[in-house]
């Protein structure tokens, strides 16, 4: 079983992302949003920001000490740093730079799907920020934890 990621961005992001992630670059493939889009994943301001899927995820897990801790910890602090004017090539253009600089790809929303062979066997579309699938479904879904 493979794990392959499709980010938004050009093949240079896709590479920048995994050496500083150490991501294998065989299994990620980059797109410029397109095919976000074609394939209905929401996207754009609203859908990023004020949307109740965002407000109940965000809220689930902040409520969560543990993932508070996650976040103050590690992500957040890194996060930030990444996205400083000398950080991460990567992650999603500042605002400053606006839509026609790529902003759009930083608001699009994405999903997670589990295929064997061109079977597929799960799919969950974000329906607004942190909204993921449960992991645990996913995990069953691909045979890797049983029920």
């Amino acid at each position: 079983m493979n794990l392959v990621a499709i980010g938004i961005g050009d093949a240079d992001k896709a590479r920048e992302f995994c050496r500083e992630t150490g991501f294998p670059e065989e299994y990620l493939y980059s797109d410029d949003g397109g095919t976000y889009r074609d394939a209905g994943f929401r996207g754009g301001i609203k859908d990023t920001f004020f949307r109740s899927a965002t407000l109940s995820s965000l809220t689930t897990r902040l409520s969560d000490e543990s993932e508070r801790k996650r976040l103050g910890k590690s992500l957040l602090p890194a996060y930030l740093k990444a996205w400083g004017r000398d950080g991460s090539k990567w992650l999603p253009p500042r605002f400053e730079y606006g839509i026609a600089d790529g902003l759009e790809q930083g608001l699009q929303q994405g999903g997670q799907f589990v295929f064997e062979g061109d079977r597929l066997l799960f799919a969950h579309f974000d329906q607004g920020t942190a909204a993921h699938a449960d992991i645990k479904l996913l995990l069953k879904r691909a045979g890797v934890i049983e029920d």
